[in-house]
């Protein structure tokens, strides 16, 4: 199926910019998610009734909104789930430095995962026909192969040119 809509996306630019102009506008309330654990706890029930008694999805890419209502509420209380999950999980030394180094190197993952977890789901099913199985080691693979990758075309100047930025080039920021 062939998504429709104008060229370069255009159509969806005024979705894009509202969700733009709400992550601006909460940027510094975000930037440190210190929820109680009783909120937290709310907001994942208020997330799980929304998705089990609606199951509202977005799919821009299909041109799926679902109800607007019910699926702005479910995305804003999953993004809000997840990020007080993450600042509790950022609290835990042992858990903290393997996702500080996924967030770091999260642009190699984003560039080969889909490729990586297709084959590794493919295979894994093939062998042993479990699709549970096949789900966890294929999303395992998948969050680290492409940091295997990025590793290895550190060490050839040409690659690390083309994929990663220079000194110079991030000193500004």
């Amino acid at each position: 199926m062939t998504p429709k809509g104008l060229p370069w996306s255009l159509d969806l630019l005024p979705l894009s910019m509202a969700c733009m102009l709400l992550g601006h506008a909460v940027r510094t309330r975000i930037a440190n998610p210190t929820l109680p654990l009783p909120v937290l706890l709310g907001l994942a029930a208020a997330f799980a009734t929304l998705h089990g008694v609606w199951d509202d999805t977005i799919d821009l890419n299909l041109r799926h909104y679902g109800q607007p209502l019910v699926a702005t509420a479910q995305a804003l209380l999953g993004m809000a789930c997840v990020m007080g999950l993450a600042e509790r999980l950022a609290r835990l030394a042992s858990v903290a430095k393997p996702l500080a180094y996924l967030g770091r190197h999260s642009l190699a993952v984003l560039l080969f995962h889909v490729w990586i977890q297709d084959m590794t789901t493919a295979a894994v099913l093939k062998a042993t026909q479990h699709s549970a199985l096949a789900a966890a080691v294929s999303f395992a693979v998948a969050c680290t192969a492409p940091l295997l990758i990025w590793a290895l075309a550190a060490r050839w100047t040409i690659s690390r040119r083309l994929l990663m930025p220079s000194a110079s080039t991030t000193a500004g920021r």
